[in-house]
């Protein structure tokens, strides 16, 4: 998925040229299957704030927790 780095403050992520142009950054997080599903049926707002809620970074985190698969009393 493709966002603002949301756990930055926005003034973070654009940068002014010397010849006035904006560059704005964004950043790529990987998605899991169900995280995907979760963000077409509820929006990009409400996975964000659950990436936010679970402190998921800018820093790509190859074993990071998915955030919105339930978790089973078994495993």
């Amino acid at each position: 998925m493709l966002s603002p780095p949301y756990s930055l403050p926005p003034e973070f992520f654009k940068l002014k040229t010397k010849n006035g142009d904006i560059i704005t950054f964004f950043v790529l997080t990987p998605l899991y299957q169900e995280e995907m599903d979760f963000k077409l049926k509820n929006g990009a707002d409400s996975l964000e704030e659950k990436l936010g809620k679970h402190s998921v970074d800018f820093v790509v985190d190859t074993s990071r927790s998915n955030v919105v698969k339930k978790k089973s009393w078994f495993k």
